[in-house]
């Protein structure tokens, strides 16, 4: 099967752009790893906006061990080469399905291994999609909606798969919406 030349210039466009990408992102996860941390100056702070304000949330750099990252990314490169020319073989709908059922399987597999659930500003838009989804709206005081009203939109999104989930599934649970993200 041979593919035109729009299919070739799309799967070239498809594959530099994903190694642009992920070129970035190894660089910048061979030397460190973020995370976030709340510094407690012992005044108590409960609210996100007071805390951001006041700079009583920091970010740290962890160093990773940049000799396991790189061998990592070898054996990723390795992969990525050898699976190529069966790509190649394929038409390009194959291709991006096979791609997207691959993503969706590391997607998943990482959220039901991670078991995390969303912190700081997610954390206050994903409780008051839970809470409006119960006809609860007294999120609505809440001073970060007052800052950040722009998320009150988002707040209406997930409020209403919050109750399409709701009808199917009674659980206490954010793991169905990062579910959903992937």
């Amino acid at each position: 099967m041979t593919e035109s030349k729009t299919e070739k210039f799309i799967r070239m466009l498809i594959c530099v752009f994903a190694v642009f990408l992920t070129g970035i992102l190894a660089i910048a996860a061979i030397f460190s790893t973020t995370g976030m941390e709340i510094i407690d100056y012992g005044n108590e702070v409960d609210n996100i906006v007071e805390r951001i304000r006041d700079g009583n949330e920091v970010v740290w750099y962890y160093h990773d061990n940049i000799f396991a990252n790189l061998i990592w990314l070898v054996i990723e490169f390795a992969v990525c080469f050898a699976v190529m020319p069966y790509l190649k073989k394929l038409s390009l709908k194959w291709e991006i399905l096979l791609v997207s059922i691959w993503v969706i399987f590391l997607g998943s597999i990482w959220v039901f291994s991670s078991q995390v659930s969303p912190t700081y500003d997610s954390e206050m838009v994903a409780s008051a999609s839970a809470s409006a989804a119960q006809n609860d709206f007294s999120f609505l005081e809440y001073v970060y909606f007052s800052y950040y009203s722009y998320q009150l939109g988002y707040v209406l999104f997930n409020e209403m798969i919050f109750r399409i989930h709701n009808l199917l599934v009674q659980e206490d649970t954010f793991l169905f919406l990062e579910f959903l993200n992937v």
